[in-house]
């Protein structure tokens, strides 16, 4: 991000989302702790999985809503050796 902070008044929500995982780990989710900067995901079973990861940026808006502009949508591969 450029500044590497949000503005005042904004944060961003991380969200991921499998795509494609090995069938062993499909009884195991993935612990996902999302955050920013720093996102941190733990695999118990190896294998490849693919992931999309969805970045918004947030505001709450004076009449109580919220806004969201998606900042980053892309897709990620997670080769998890044993």
């Amino acid at each position: 991000m450029n500044p590497p902070e949000p503005p005042q008044g904004f944060f961003l929500s991380v969200n991921m989302k499998a795509l494609d995982e090995p069938d062993a780990a499909r009884s195991r989710t993935p612990e996902i702790l999302s955050g920013f900067p720093e996102t941190t995901a733990v695999f118990s079973t190896p294998g490849i999985y693919k992931y999309t990861v969805v970045v918004s940026l947030i505001a709450k808006s004076s009449c109580g809503g919220v806004k969201a502009d998606t900042i980053l949508n892309g897709e990620v591969l997670i080769d998890v050796k044993p």
